[in-house]
């Protein structure tokens, strides 16, 4: 009778013991709190990483002319040793200069001297630096894209992930977007990213940038 006993009661520890390891298994592996919050940790790295790949420094500095005819003779070497691309406001004695790595050389500004030009007669005005996503960058980076698994080892994840780029009305831009097929009933995390973007022509569009990890 005793040894039935022990025996019966040898049996419930163990039933015990396998009923405890798979409540555990269930939380720590197929927990739906837990996975958001690591999908979250696992999303916050990615966005740097891909921001950190996709940012260039921007420059810009403003000048204004005495006249409208366009003339200044300051010279933006002189300022600042970088690769610029210059811009005037139509209509406008104002003008723009960038200063980036996003432009490719060293344009030539509005020193256009004319009948009766000085250009002597200019203001400089302020100057200004801010991130902006570089065009260019976006590109290099979908192309990096096709080595999927060189470029998720350099970003130090496991997970897998995808990124897009849309016009605020929400047509996509393919050109700049990239896709992958994602598992029926896996948990995915998507994040939308307002930024701004410029190209090498100095052109600058508001876009969103939508990243995605399953």
């Amino acid at each position: 009778m005793k040894n039935k006993k022990a025996q019966g009661h040898v049996e419930m520890i163990i039933s015990f013991l396998i009923f405890i390891g798979a409540v555990s298994f269930i939380f720590v592996f197929l927990n739906p709190i837990s996975q958001p919050k690591e999908k979250t940790l696992v999303m916050n790295n990615l966005e740097k990483k891909i921001m950190s790949n996709i940012t260039s420094e921007l420059g810009e500095l403003f000048i204004v002319t005495d006249a409208n005819d366009g003339c200044y003779g300051f010279d933006p070497l002189s300022y600042l040793n970088k690769n610029y691309f210059e811009l005037h406001k139509p209509n406008t004695r104002e003008y723009t200069i960038y200063f980036s790595e996003i432009f490719k050389s060293k344009y030539t500004t509005k020193y256009i001297p004319g009948t009766g030009c000085d250009p002597t007669k200019y203001t400089v005005g302020s100057y200004s630096e801010e991130e902006i996503i570089s065009y260019d960058k976006v590109i290099e980076l979908k192309t990096q894209y096709s080595g999927y698994n060189t470029l998720k080892k350099s970003f130090g994840i496991s997970d897998d992930f995808s990124f897009s780029f849309r016009y605020l009305n929400g047509t996509q831009i393919s050109e700049m977007s990239v896709s992958k097929g994602i598992p029926s009933g896996i948990v995915r995390k998507s994040e939308d990213i307002p930024i701004r973007v410029m190209n090498s022509s100095a052109n600058i569009q508001e876009l969103i940038l939508n990243i995605m990890v399953w």
